[in-house]
């Protein structure tokens, strides 16, 4: 069973894309990320471990990936990964 995923795209003015998904934990147990073209690092988001993906050149999205209340999240884009954990820590204190 791969469960149900909810995708959500956003675009601004200038087309910058930031995708952001997420999934009952449940319904599914692996995500698989480019470890050839992105360096991944784990942090924090209130209390629960969070993953970084930092790709290596323009040509990749950008992403993070945690795990909050039953659910698995991530959100990716070519937008410095630093902002992109701005948004994961915005939603996971606003759930």
């Amino acid at each position: 069973m791969l469960g149900r995923i909810t995708n959500i795209e956003f675009t601004n003015n200038q087309g910058d894309k930031i995708r952001f998904s997420y999934r009952l934990e449940e319904g599914i147990t692996n995500i698989s990320v480019d470890n050839e073209n992105h360096e991944i690092n784990s942090y924090v988001i209130l209390d629960k471990e969070a993953f970084s993906i930092t790709a290596v050149n323009d040509k990749f999205d950008n992403g993070v990936i945690w795990n909050m209340e039953d659910h698995t999240f991530d959100l990716w884009g070519k937008v410095p990964v630093d902002e992109l954990k701005k948004v994961a820590e915005s939603i996971s204190e606003n759930k």
